[in-house]
């Protein structure tokens, strides 16, 4: 069993007196993260400073809290500390042997103080660390800005001594891939899945038409009512569909559009409710990123409803920034477009 370790993210730390860098970003990848650790059984650990004695955090207070924007379940462990190191005097240690847990993924805040002295830490007492490279964060210190000191620490790490015990440093893209189940392929579709992905993609939007009042009169070309005759029309102008399978069943499809040299587009994400929060969606984006990289794109796009703060934050947990905000008469919402950022040039 491993376990994800979330250390002081806390509302106090999180204040306009305190910026962290790319804190919504890390907030949402480390959900992303979490989510997949609940589905396969692994355990989320949360740990909570008590800045008592520094006149912070006070236990009990609301900015003492995990901040509310994290996925939190019943089944989560808490636990409490006092020092930068999460182990010194409390019962993480003896938490994680009754569960047998051996593997501990490490994130939180701040990267330069509690999230380093808990990493080495756990080295010293032989677990097999996995630093999340892109789900720590900490603020701009005397002489250096937060981002040079997040890509230091992570060179730093990965860099370490082993012990019985190892360091190594990922990507939470790259960590979701490996915990997917083998049984979750991604394939791309062809002529016969017209049908498929038209169910796909109107099945996995009638909740967000729903929630914002779309219907045939004032939106007629909304996912939601995703036919295959639009699938097919996408199709013959060269649009690529990939569906992503669970045990041989669809569950979730995307879109790749590409019109022009080094421009290409991000369509119809698409995952069927009872599938959400499992990581699928994340999976989708990252193979339509690593198909724009490998097709030397520099620009990949994607539209998103402007009221939709929720979609806009997740996909700016998987590294797409926001630009403009656009106005279409024939639709009844903004549109948001969102770049990624992080194609090779």
């Amino acid at each position: 069993m491993k376990a994800l370790l979330i250390i002081d993210m806390q509302v106090g730390s999180f204040s306009p007196k305190t910026p962290r860098f790319d804190a919504d970003g890390v907030v949402q990848r480390i959900n992303i993260l979490s989510d997949c650790f609940r589905n396969r059984g692994d355990k989320v650990v949360f740990i909570q400073h008590d800045g008592t004695k520094e006149g912070f955090l006070h236990h009990g207070t609301s900015d003492w809290n995990v901040l509310p924007a994290l996925h939190q379940s019943a089944d989560d462990i808490y636990i409490e500390k006092t020092a930068n190191d999460s182990f010194y005097r409390t019962d993480l240690e003896s938490t994680l042997n009754s569960y047998g847990m051996r593997e501990l993924y490490i994130t939180g805040c701040a990267t330069d103080f509690c999230v380093n002295a808990t990493l080495h830490s756990a080295l010293v007492k032989d677990f097999n660390i996995t630093v999340v490279k892109d789900c720590h964060t900490t603020a701009d210190r005397p002489g250096f800005k937060a981002e040079e000191l997040i890509d230091f620490h992570n060179w730093l790490w990965g860099s370490l001594t082993p012990t019985d015990g190892a360091v190594k440093v990922q990507t939470s893209s790259e960590i979701r891939n490996q915990m997917q189940p083998e049984q979750a392929q991604i394939r791309e579709a062809a002529s016969r899945d017209i049908a498929t992905i038209a169910m796909l993609v109107s099945e996995s939007n009638k909740d967000i038409a729903l929630r914002f009042g779309l219907n045939a009169d004032n939106c007629p070309k909304h996912p939601s009512f995703c036919n295959e005759a639009w699938v097919r029309a996408d199709l013959e102008r060269g649009e690529r569909y990939f569906i992503l399978e669970e045990d041989s069943k669809p569950i979730a499809c995307v879109a790749y559009e590409n019109p022009t040299t080094g421009l290409a587009y991000l369509n119809r994400l698409s995952v069927l409710p009872n599938y959400r929060r499992r990581g699928f969606g994340a999976r989708l984006v990252q193979h339509i990123v690593d198909l724009a990289q490998a097709n030397a794109i520099h620009t990949l796009s994607i539209g998103v409803i402007g009221e939709h703060s929720e979609l806009q934050r997740w996909y700016g947990g998987l590294g797409f920034v926001a630009g403009d905000e656009k106005h279409f008469p024939h639709l009844p919402f903004s549109v948001r477009y969102m770049t990624y950022e992080k194609i090779t040039r």
